[in-house]
């Protein structure tokens, strides 16, 4: 049977805040069947508890369903169950594979509420509905709302637990009412940080954790004019006299510049009302960088001097502020005009393009991926050879949000001939929202916090630079055995037809041959004899199976068409008018072109078991880059931590290894500093150049 197309290999797509200080509302006594009512809710619909306090209803009616995996629906008030409500839809969409990081994107906003600043936004809370409703619901969607709510703008029982539980994990007010500054830590990032690609938020969440990186943008409201530090350390000390203590027994504040600190001075004041504000038993085992007022307003100014606050709090709940410079971190305008960067950039890291998404990169934008670009190590750095780098607007992975993301394809065309692969680092407005809030590194090398994003996306190249390259060139082996194998059949198809034709000129000239007589048949024997020979060589050769018997075929017929030839001539020196010469022309000029033809089919047969060779030798060099299902540079990554007892170093990062991965290489180029407080083993395997191998 002749040789046909391999089947077609496919490979799938290889990832704010403090209190609002708005009061809880009191819990319902007189009247409270009336302020039901006024709030759309029948008799007998007991959604509150018989205290008012918003627990389970002992008959069940309008309690809380079990946690369930799809979006709960609360009820309308006023409505029976089931009726009046609306099934949740995607509110984010789909989205490319392996989202990484989080941030902006298009949200469920239908009354522009994004568009209002935080502090003029409607103050809501349970009972609430509305536009500002549907926007809160979709951002603690965003924020991980367990189980997600249904945006239909009603401000229920599970939109309330929902709005505490993120407000008890971003140092806020825990009073389910969204206020000025729970809006605005809504409006920030989820997760930032990837595929993907990673992010993080929030500290350990208790004493004796490992100290996470948090990159949470704080909303941290100035000191008013004129305070003096008495104000900022009796707010710590009541945090260190609650049950549990917010902060332990140790509270430091330091010019990192200058070494000294004075007393009372502008900036020590600040530095303890950061501590105060953040001060939160939730934080312990965490280290925030913050952009925050460091002085108070100049006179004739109403804006304070800005600068970078490291605060650092252990698992103890010790806490430290340490101030490391004046104004957001900033780069260095390599770059002025956006088109110079990108030829420029695409030279110095080999990129293959740079390209607009939705949207252009600006020169802002090029300036800070090439910086931090320029913290990598030359083996690190070779992980970009190839990548496209684009720049959208948003970026949406499984009906989530991300700021970056790292992915890879591999894919054969729909013949198999043509295989096309290509790795991708996204970024979105998201991934350098936070630019002017945060920042990363310490007093030498702060950097924006766009770093952590755009490092942890390289990351995820880093990781998996050697897979993706030994399946981009499994799948060019395979389409070139694909393309090897048409050429083959076209050869042998033609090998098939000319030696049909050896048949028929054969059969048309047995019959004349046959009636030979006498001297013209004895004369005639040896060419004729040496006619059967020659159509079975070349038939043989046209006919090898694999390309290691060419050679002994194509010996044999050469040898046969020799002899044929031989005797040709001889006869022809007998009888130069002999009618064998004649009748047997056709049938030997057929053999000739079957011999002929032979050879490009053998030809084509070696080209293919060649291309078959590397296609296996391109398999093998993919198995080699992995471990089981991960490649092998996670996987020693993973025995590392697992062997030290290392624990991922954000809350990103316990998403899954490759995120613990991209967020540690992330932190060890973007803050080594942090990274040897936090995991100086992990450091020093980084250093010896580890997580190349």
């Amino acid at each position: 049977m002749s040789p046909v197309f391999e089947p077609e290999r496919k490979n799938p797509y290889e990832k704010t805040d403090q209190s609002d200080q708005e009061a809880e509302p009191a819990a319902p006594q007189a009247g409270m069947r009336q302020r039901l009512k006024g709030l759309g809710y029948e008799e007998g619909r007991a959604l509150l508890s018989p205290d008012g306090s918003g627990g389970a209803d002992p008959s069940g009616i309008g309690s809380e369903p079990a946690k369930a995996a799809t979006p709960a629906i609360e009820a309308t008030p006023g409505e029976p169950e089931g009726l009046g409500v609306a099934e949740k839809s995607d509110a984010f969409g789909p989205g490319p594979a392996a989202a990484l990081d989080s941030g902006g994107v298009a949200m469920t906003d239908p009354g522009g509420v994004s568009t209002i600043p935080p502090e003029s936004r409607r103050m809501v809370r349970f009972g609430s509905t509305g536009k500002e409703v549907v926007y809160a619901q979709d951002r603690l969607n965003a924020h991980g709302s367990d189980p997600d709510l249904a945006t239909d703008g009603i401000f229920g029982p599970l939109t309330r637990k929902a709005c505490l539980d993120f407000q008890k994990s971003h140092a806020l007010s825990a009073d389910a009412v969204i206020g000025p500054k729970s809006w605005a830590s809504l409006d920030g990032p989820p997760q930032v940080g990837t595929t993907a690609g990673g992010g993080t938020s929030g500290g350990s969440g208790g004493p004796g954790g490992t100290m996470q990186y948090d990159n949470t943008a704080y909303p941290i409201a100035a000191p008013p004019v004129g305070t003096k530090r008495d104000v900022p350390i009796g707010d710590i000390n009541t945090h260190q006299k609650a049950n549990p203590p917010d902060l332990g027994p140790t509270i430091k504040v330091e010019d990192a510049v200058t070494g000294t600190i004075t007393t009372n001075s502008d900036l020590e004041v600040h530095l303890y009302w950061v501590i105060a504000q953040l001060g939160m038993r939730a934080r312990w085992g965490s280290e925030v960088d913050l952009v925050v007022q460091v002085g108070f307003p100049p006179k004739g100014s109403t804006v304070g001097v800005q600068g970078r606050v490291q605060l650092r709090i252990d698992g103890a709940g010790n806490a430290t502020a340490s101030f490391l410079g004046g104004g957001p971190a900033v780069v260095a305008a390599t770059y002025s005009d956006p088109a110079v960067a990108i030829t420029a950039m695409k030279n110095t890291w080999h990129l293959k393009d740079i390209v607009a998404g939705d949207k252009p990169f600006s020169v802002d934008d090029l300036n800070k991926v090439n910086a931090a670009f320029q913290r990598l190590s030359s083996g690190e750095a070779a992980a970009l050879n190839g990548i496209v780098l684009k720049r959208v607007t948003a970026i949406v992975e499984k009906g989530k949000p991300a700021a970056g993301l790292y992915s890879n394809s591999n894919q054969l065309s729909a013949d198999g001939k043509t295989a096309t692969s290509e790795a991708v680092i996204s970024l979105a407005d998201s991934a350098f929202a936070h630019d002017l809030v945060n920042f990363i590194g310490g007093k030498g090398d702060a950097a924006p916090i766009s770093f952590q994003l755009i490092l942890h996306e390289v990351g995820h190249a880093v990781e998996s630079a050697e897979r993706y390259k030994a399946r981009a060139a499994e799948y060019e082996a395979a389409a070139d055995v694909n393309r090897k194998v048409a050429v083959y059949n076209t050869e042998n198809t033609a090998a098939e037809g000319a030696r049909n034709d050896v048949n028929t000129a054969l059969n048309a000239v047995v019959p004349t041959v046959n009636g030979y007589k006498g001297k013209v048949a004895q004369e005639a024997a040896p060419y004729v004899n040496s006619m059967s020979p020659a159509s079975g060589r070349t038939g043989d050769y046209s006919r090898t199976k694999t390309s290691d018997d060419n050679a002994a075929a194509e010996a044999a017929a050469t040898k046969a068409i020799q002899d044929r030839d031989t005797q040709k001539a001889a006869l022809a020196a007998k009888s130069a008018a002999h009618p064998a010469l004649t009748d047997l022309k056709d049938l030997s000029s057929k053999q000739d072109a079957l011999f002929a033809q032979s050879k490009k089919r053998a030809a084509a047969l070696k080209d293919w078991d060649d291309a078959k060779a590397v296609d296996k030798t391109a398999k093998g060099a993919v198995k080699a880059t992995e471990d089981g299902t991960s490649t092998k540079r996670l996987k020693r990554f993973k025995d590392f931590v697992t062997t030290e007892n290392i624990k991922e170093l954000t809350e990103y990062a316990k998403t899954d290894t490759a995120e613990y991965y991209a967020e540690a290489f992330s932190l060890y180029r973007a803050d080594p500093d942090y990274m040897q407080t936090a995991a100086p083993k992990l450091k020093a395997w980084f250093d010896k150049g580890e997580h190349l191998k």
